[in-house]
């Protein structure tokens, strides 16, 4: 269809407006309608007709029933093709609803109003649309002049058409249905020079936050904090600028500590202390700390030197001269001694070196030392000279037979002793006449002993038991061979603890002889047999001073479960054979950190070794002295 022109047709009263191309005339659905359609702005109201006919000046009336035409007709004729004209707008004015209608039929009431001709030819009440009233009916996607928001930043508004406009940008935000806000959504600002705002969702400036360093621009940046200083080195401060970056270092005094220029000192140098003499250095913070005392003098560097401690003493090594030292750290001679220079520098001695003499109250040969003192040499066999030579035939108190009858040396010189019954019974070993019946010596595996200063007694050598004899005296004392070692009850018998017993081996002493103590775990293991573990060099690590902690060295295994040949079988316990103690006893091995005091004790029961408290009363309370005089 064409059209060979365009012009304004005549238009009647509408309250509104709406915008269609030719095709929206060409479908019919106007029948009973003026239709007046205009290109550009809507027109003003005064301009328009009635639907009764009466129709303003230029008006194109349509009968009813009727769809309009663009032939002959230069209103409405190529309006579909039209490129360079606005939006075309159909009016509409409320159906007069007293007029005849045809049935079926259908016509926009309103631009939000539909109304509809019944099967009795009368129309029926106006209906309201969805969205909008397009034509004759209701359509559209929205209501005209409504808009959205389709993102936080983008608004889409309504036409007249009831369509969808483009999406497009709001200046901040769109909030709702409209564009608002302060800000664009995601960007951000600096609210100081080390704060940072963002732009909410809202379109809202959010409160400040800190950033790490700088606020840069519109975003945290930098490498530091503006203002802020930090030590560069031991010796240098840097400081950071506005921008947050770090300007050239600048060098401190002496130190640059806790990211300030400070200290006393400048870091690496060394001094003496001024009032110690000790070497010092200076640390990294500025500060003197005081190095390892020197071993003679600090130097002025604060280095050491020197081969001597100023104010010390000695014997020259080489010509015995006495010397001292000199602030310097160096020796200088003093007087020459007259008979021997002492280790500390000071002249003394009783004697010249390498002079001999017997001492005066032991008799055993001795000889001037180096350092002008009598020491002991080895006792003579027999007697010492006044020269400290050896001569004489025997010592006093050897005891010899000499036949059936028992010889006793006094003053280097064997006398008789005791007649014995026979030479069979005269016993030198045992210094006694065999068959005296001073001691009972029923046990098979005990011969009868006797000693002047101790008495009576019996010596025990079990077959079998390779350890030497054990010696037991009426008076209590036990005495064995083959470690030395005397034992006995300081009490004489009964329970004690472990410090009741200290004291009493402290003060103890048996026909003059003093020096007793509590034995150590050693000592008591010494009289184990039968239990490998814990047995004299069994693998127990438990030793006096070498293991007392029970963490290092814990409890040693047990043997419960049998005793070996070698062990106490008749008394069920892990005692040498030849031993008359078989007991569990105190010592002073005190363990080093056990929850309550406890002393390391040999279990004979069970030939384990373990700490026990020592508050503990037991009867098994010995001293012993090493080295006894028997």
């Amino acid at each position: 269809m064409t059209r060979p022109g365009k012009s304004r047709a005549a238009s009647w009263v509408a309250p509104f407006y709406f915008f269609v191309g030719f095709s929206a005339l060409a479908c019919g659905g106007l029948d009973d309608r003026n239709l007046n359609v205009t290109t550009g702005p809507a027109p003003s109201g005064g301009a328009g007709g009635t639907l009764d006919g009466a129709s303003a000046a230029g008006s194109t009336e349509m009968p009813p029933g009727e769809s309009p035409s663009t032939e002959g007709n230069p209103d409405v004729a190529g309006l579909e093709n039209e490129e360079d004209d606005g939006p075309r707008v159909i009016e509409y004015a409320p159906v007069d609803t007293a007029a005849a209608c045809s049935p079926g039929m259908s016509n926009c009431n309103s631009a939000t109003e539909v109304i509809e001709c019944g099967a009795d030819g009368r129309w029926a009440e106006p209906a309201r649309c969805e969205f909008a009233c397009v034509g004759s009916s209701c359509g559209g996607e929205c209501t005209p002049g409504s808009s959205e928001c389709l993102s936080s930043i983008s608004v889409r508004t309504c036409s007249t058409e009831a369509l969808w406009s483009a999406p497009s940008d709001c200046e901040n935000a769109c909030l709702g249905t409209l564009c608002a806000g302060e800000c664009r959504p995601g960007t951000s600002r600096c609210a100081s020079g080390t704060e940072v705002q963002l732009c909410a969702e809202d379109g809202l400036w959010s409160p400040a936050t800190a950033c790490e360093n700088a606020c840069v621009g519109s975003s945290c940046a930098g490498e530091c904090a503006p203002g802020s200083t930090e030590c560069f080195s031991t010796r240098q401060l840097r400081t950071c600028s506005p921008e947050g970056q770090w300007l050239a270092a600048t060098a401190c005094t002496n130190a640059c500590v806790d990211d300030a220029c400070g200290g006393e000192c400048v870091p690496a140098s060394r001094r003496c202390d001024p009032n110690s003499g000790i070497p010092q250095l200076c640390s990294d913070a500025g500060v003197w700390d005081d190095q390892p005392e020197c071993q003679f003098v600090c130097l002025g560097s604060g280095t050491c030197g020197g081969e001597c401690v100023p104010g010390g003493a000695r014997c020259n090594p080489v010509t015995g001269i006495p010397q001292t030292c000199g602030a310097a750290g160096t020796w200088s001679n003093e007087a020459e001694c007259d008979f021997v220079c002492l280790g500390d520098g000071v002249c003394g001695g009783q004697c010249a070196p390498g002079t001999r003499r017997c001492d005066p109250v032991s008799g055993v040969p001795q000889l001037c030392s180096a350092t002008g003192t009598f020491q002991n040499q080895t006792r003579c066999d027999f007697e010492c000279s006044g020269n400290g030579e050896c001569t004489g035939e025997c010592n006093d108190g050897d005891v010899r037979c000499s036949g059936d009858v028992l010889q006793r040396c006094v003053g280097s010189e064997y006398v008789f002793e005791e007649q014995c019954a026979s030479a069979a019974a005269c016993n030198a070993d045992e210094g006694v006449c065999v068959g005296s019946n001073c001691a009972d010596d029923s046990d098979p595996n005990s011969t009868v002993v006797s000693d002047p200063t101790f008495g009576c007694g019996l010596s025990f050598r079990v077959p079998g038991d390779p350890t030497g004899a054990w010696l037991e005296f009426a008076s209590g004392l036990h005495f064995d061979t083959e470690t030395g070692i005397a034992w006995i009850h300081p009490f004489g018998g009964g329970s004690f603890d472990l410090p009741s017993l200290q004291a009493g081996c402290d003060g103890f002493e048996l026909e003059g002889i003093g020096g007793w103590i509590v034995p150590t775990i050693d000592d008591t293991r010494a009289l184990g047999a039968g239990c490998a573990p814990t047995e004299p060099g069994g693998a127990c690590p438990v030793a006096d001073p070498g293991c007392l902690s029970q963490a290092a060295c814990g409890g040693c295994d047990s043997c419960i479960g049998g005793v070996n040949s070698t062990g106490r079988a008749e008394d069920n316990a892990y005692c040498r054979p030849n031993a008359r103690i078989c007991d569990n006893i105190h010592t002073s091995s005190l363990c080093t950190d056990c929850a309550i005091p406890s002393s390391w004790e040999f279990g004979i029961t069970n030939g384990n070794i373990n700490p026990r408290d020592i508050t503990d009363r037991i009867t098994g309370s010995y001293c012993i002295r090493r080295n006894f005089p028997l």
